[in-house]
């Protein structure tokens, strides 16, 4: 015969702990119906409460013991604050690298962060699948593009600008995907391209000065990086175990590039035998500890932190995230060599950055966005009212004393 069983009034509101819930189920001999089971990811969990089932179609709502509620908090904070640590960590990048390229070229700059950087991540090429060994090689090589590109920019061109200019990568691997990959042209693709192209033209012709060569070395970031996520996102779904070695097989390609520029500069400058293309940087004690940072921090460890992190969040979420990189990179450029933001760059880096939110936005992070600005009005709202209510006992608690 067929049966259903189902109690959905369970899922409407907060219910006592025990309380059970069973999913729907109807057939006849060995078919069964399953167009009316209930799906556990999709029902809203109250704060302090879980599902647990038993394996047979029975699932209980039960209260959360305090330590598994700090560990659900644990897994949902980690990962986001440690996505926003690394977008600092690369924002200071910009300004600790113009400070280095004050006691040395951008050749022996590069040189030594991404040969420090490479070393570093050394350990990780045991476990490099020969599989990955031309990708990675390729993808190394348009990184050493953009991080050239940012060296030589950062000579002339101030950090923060260079950073709002890094931040377009997000836009490239879009297009790539529309043009290699056969997606359609979405309206936030056409949205992002405007508010980019907005943004860069605010900041580059506020000033009344045309682009100089430094600014065009600064769009090697966005066409090298860009192009190497696009690449490396396509690799890393068929091989997802590989991350950490292939980005350590990227980084030694990247300081391997930055080193050949090195010698090859100080070679034509005659200093290479001498050593003395070194002096600037081993001659102060603040070169030498912004060189670790940039190549350990900055370059390393922040890869492998961002690696981490973003294995348990979205790609929309992260890039989301990882559009205040931008943000990181004025405020460390105002705080650390005393770079002026002016008007005109605020209003150009915020349409960059609403280019890169655009970028990646499909329908369901649209959704979740509303719902979570939803959520923040409704607790605002909750939250006058409560502080209504207290000023209004306040008041009464008051006029009684005065009375008496």
């Amino acid at each position: 015969g067929v049966q259903s069983r189902v109690q959905a009034p369970l899922f409407r509101g907060l219910r006592p702990r025990g309380i059970a819930a069973t999913r729907m189920e109807s057939g006849l001999g060995d078919r069964k119906d399953t167009s009316a089971i209930v799906k556990l990811d999709t029902i809203p969990i109250p704060r302090g409460m879980k599902i647990v089932c038993d394996g047979r179609n029975m699932c209980v709502l039960e209260e959360e013991d305090d330590s598994e509620a700090t560990r659900t908090r644990l897994n949902f904070w980690v990962p986001r604050l440690l996505i926003l640590g690394c977008c600092m960590i690369y924002g200071s990048n910009f300004a600790f690298g113009q400070l280095l390229l004050e006691s040395a070229p951008a050749s022996v700059v590069s040189g030594l962060r991404f040969s420090l950087a490479g070393l570093a991540l050394s350990p990780f090429l045991a476990r490099l699948d020969p599989e990955l060994i031309k990708p990675g090689v390729l993808v190394g090589l348009l990184l050493a593009f953009g991080y050239i590109g940012q060296s030589i920019a950062l000579t002339t061109v101030a950090a923060g600008k260079v950073g709002f200019f890094c931040a377009l990568s997000v836009l490239v691997c879009p297009i790539l995907e529309v043009i290699f990959d056969k997606k359609k042209i979405s309206p936030t693709l056409i949205g992002s391209a405007f508010f980019a192209l907005l943004g860069v033209g605010l900041m580059e012709l506020s000033h009344g000065m045309m682009p100089g060569l430094g600014d065009l070395w600064a769009f090697a970031q966005p066409l090298g990086f860009g192009t190497a996520y696009w690449l490396t996102s396509k690799t890393l779904r068929k091989h997802p175990k590989q991350t950490l070695a292939l980005t350590a097989l990227q980084t030694a390609v990247v300081g391997a590039i930055a080193t050949i520029w090195m010698v090859g500069s100080a070679a034509v400058s005659g200093s290479l035998l001498s050593g003395s293309f070194l002096a600037g940087v081993l001659a102060k004690p603040s070169a030498m500890l912004s060189l670790l940072y940039t190549g350990l921090f900055t370059t390393a460890f922040a890869r492998i932190g961002e690696t981490r992190a973003l294995g348990k969040l979205s790609s929309s979420e992260a890039s989301v995230l990882m559009a205040t990189e931008p943000l990181w990179a004025a405020a460390f450029a105002a705080l650390l060599v005393s770079e002026v933001i002016t008007m005109a760059a605020v209003q150009g880096g915020c349409l960059i950055m609403i280019a890169c939110v655009l970028s990646t936005a499909d329908k369901k992070m649209v959704k979740n966005v509303g719902r979570a600005l939803n959520n923040v009005r409704s607790s605002t709202q909750d939250g006058i009212a409560t502080l209504r209510g207290k000023l209004s006992n306040i008041k009464l608690k008051l006029a009684s004393v005065g009375s008496g």
